[in-house]
């Protein structure tokens, strides 16, 4: 078994997004004040959250900029942009192409819903990867992860065709441009391989690497169902786990050579984040410590280490992770 340090942060860099997905996690944080906030879910959201200032969208200036140039003096080397949905971000360009150039790798994941155009400009902005979260490729399934309404007076199966279809196109874009490309979707369990089946034969069909996900709190049972599914059309290769968090990952290989890709959690749980607390080692602890994320309050980068909690362990100022030096107690 391979085990290698995860040197990257996750930042989220917008609290925006077109979509209301029932599952959403959203990084941990509070939804947005904005006209579909309502009907959109921030599945672990702590009370506790009420007392911080709230959280931002990125504005690209030499401040934040200073700020994540900082986590390189920590051994931080890849940047994953998030949200809410990133590329809503209308200064996500000059970002990616600002981290680029101080050395970051710098990779996002999207449901891909902007323009070919506004894809396009992302990714020849000095963007490294690209992760394509599909949800369902059939328009009934797709309406299932979503709460109502979407665009009112636009039948849901066509505004449900139009996403479908608009990722897809991204998706292609993405390959043509020669951005490494990958395509996640999650396994929630056993009776969901027929959704897993649409978006693997449409990977295969265009060379792309599919990453398997367990629906996140479902736990085992989903777990089961990833590794059954991978190794139903795919021989395994290899693991690997990450050496500073809960990350895990099987390779696979398809018959003609192409990448299928299996995460899983492994039981990760450092003193100085998960102390004391009455989730850890729990099926209630829905991604053990996962790794480090960076979220803009105020004007001000915080630091979260779990997407469940609240307080003095887990969410703290960047410079306060930084002087007391967490990422070495990882």
């Amino acid at each position: 078994m391979e085990k290698v340090p995860d040197n990257s942060v996750r930042i989220k860099v917008t609290n925006d997004c077109q979509w209301t997905c029932t599952f959403c996690h959203n990084e941990g944080t509070e939804l947005p004040n904005s006209a579909n906030a309502n009907y959109r879910t921030s599945a672990f959201l702590d009370p506790n959250i009420l007392s911080l200032p709230i959280v931002e969208n990125i504005i690209v200036s030499e401040d934040t900029i200073a700020a994540i140039s900082n986590l390189k003096t920590i051994g931080i080397d890849e940047i994953h942009l998030t949200g809410g949905e990133p590329t809503l971000l209308p200064q996500l360009p000059s970002l990616i192409k600002v981290l680029s150039s101080q050395g970051f790798k710098v990779k996002l994941t999207t449901n891909g819903q902007v323009s070919n155009q506004r894809m396009q400009e992302i990714i020849e902005s000095g963007l490294d990867g690209i992760n394509f979260s599909i949800l369902s490729l059939d328009e009934d399934e797709f309406l299932k992860t979503q709460n109502p309404p979407m665009i009112p007076g636009l039948d849901p199966r066509r505004w449900a065709k139009n996403m479908i279809e608009r990722e897809k196109s991204n998706i292609l874009l993405a390959v043509k441009l020669g951005v490494n490309v990958k395509i996640n979707t999650a396994v929630l369990g056993k009776g969901d391989y027929s959704r897993v089946d649409s978006v693997r034969e449409f990977a295969q069909e265009e060379g792309i690497t599919l990453v398997l996900l367990n629906g996140i709190g479902e736990q085992d049972t989903a777990q089961d169902a990833v590794f059954e599914y991978a190794q139903s059309y795919a021989e395994y290769r290899s693991s690997s786990e990450s050496s500073n968090n809960s990350k895990g990952s099987r390779t696979y290989a398809f018959p003609n050579g192409d990448v299928l890709r299996a995460k899983y959690l492994t039981n990760y749980h450092p003193e100085v984040v998960c102390g004391g607390c009455e989730l850890r080692d729990t099926p209630l602890c829905a991604e053990k410590f996962y790794g480090i994320r960076m979220e803009f309050r105020g004007g001000t980068p915080f630091i979260r280490l779990c997407i469940q909690k609240t307080n003095e362990r887990t969410v703290m100022p960047l410079q306060d992770f930084i002087a007391k030096d967490i990422k070495s107690q990882l």
